[in-house]
């Protein structure tokens, strides 16, 4: 809500909590990502990368989260590693390079498991790996893939976060194209496939 209202005010933790994310590391784990997923959400780069190293500090002292909230985790982790990377320092790009590389593995294997859920996340990793290395061609391809996969499951979040991570792709390579002309142009052919496949299940 701070962040909404574009207020810097810290939120307030009452003794008990702060108590509990001091002594349990798994708490501690989850707190910093929440932090930097928060602030990724809202592209803050600085925040964003310091919740970041607190998470990777922690997370090798903590046992892994169980099912699908270790997946989310290793999604998120992945696509703030490979846009830190992207924005760091050539002495820091690889290690975040090598985190984003790490999760896109582990999305992998989810997705092994469960392409219905998975897939379409794997393919953004992959997608956004591509970007770090500048193989725009296969970017494109993998952004694509991974709107298709969130399509055809009906994931219908995934496919909107997707298509807004596959614009902001787009503005950094084409930036003599109109942003407000892309989105019209593609929210428009997007529409068809969604538009048929909720009136079938109404």
């Amino acid at each position: 809500i701070f962040n909404l209202i574009g207020s810097e005010e810290e939120k307030k933790y009452v003794i008990e909590e702060q108590n509990i994310i001091a002594r349990n590391n798994s708490v501690l784990r989850s707190y910093c990502f929440q932090k930097a997923y928060i602030s990724f959400i809202f592209r803050s780069y600085d925040d964003t990368k310091i919740a970041s190293e607190s998470y990777f500090a922690c997370s090798e002292t903590t046992w892994a989260n169980l099912f699908s909230f270790h997946a989310n985790q290793s999604f998120y982790i992945g696509l703030i590693s490979f846009w830190v990377a992207r924005k760091s320092r050539e002495e820091l790009r690889q290690q975040w390079y090598q985190r984003g590389n790490k999760s896109k593995l582990a999305l992998k294997q989810w997705a092994e498991s469960s392409r219905w859920n998975f897939e379409n996340k794997w393919y953004l990793l992959e997608a956004e790996e591509a970007f770090c290395n500048s193989e725009f061609e296969s970017a494109k391809f993998f952004y694509e893939k991974a709107i298709s996969s969130a399509t055809d499951h009906k994931v219908r979040l995934d496919c909107a976060a997707l298509c807004l991570m596959y614009v902001l792709f787009i503005i950094s390579i084409l930036t003599f194209l109109s942003p407000l002309l892309f989105l019209f142009i593609y929210s428009s052919s997007m529409k068809r496939p969604w538009h048929a496949s909720l009136q079938g299940t109404s």
